[in-house]
């Protein structure tokens, strides 16, 4: 059942998109798209002794294991970090709340702030 789940993640994806011919799979002359996991965490390390890959990733793995991805050959996310240059990402924050701000309008919704509330006395991590 792990490797229907990883199949259908990239080369099934893939091919339901119509898009088999460029990616989907790790094969000379498609797009690299690929995603790399630090195992080191505690919900995937105890598994990888004897363990089986695919199994791994699709059952333990969290998005925050994920330290590196590239797309089409560009690195997106690399070492944890997003890879967008910042005068990019503040436009693409301006325009995500230009896009809000016109939803709410048409559809006559208010928006109210929140007062935050009291914090806890104590964290856990």
């Amino acid at each position: 059942l792990t490797r229907d789940a990883l199949y259908w993640a990239t080369m099934g994806g893939a091919k339901a998109f119509g898009l088999d011919g460029k990616t989907g799979s790790i094969t000379p002359g498609k797009q690299a798209d690929l995603v790399m996991f630090d195992c080191r965490g505690m919900n995937i390390f105890p598994a990888l002794a004897g363990g089986n890959a695919a199994h791994i990733v699709v059952m333990y793995a969290e998005t925050s294991d994920i330290e590196n991805v590239m797309v089409a050959g560009r690195w997106a996310k690399r070492g944890g970090a997003l890879c967008f240059d910042a005068a990019r990402l503040a436009r693409l924050h301006e325009e995500l709340m230009a896009s809000r701000m016109r939803i709410f309008e048409q559809g006559s919704y208010k928006s109210v702030p929140v007062q935050r509330g009291p914090q806890p006395e104590h964290f856990f991590v």
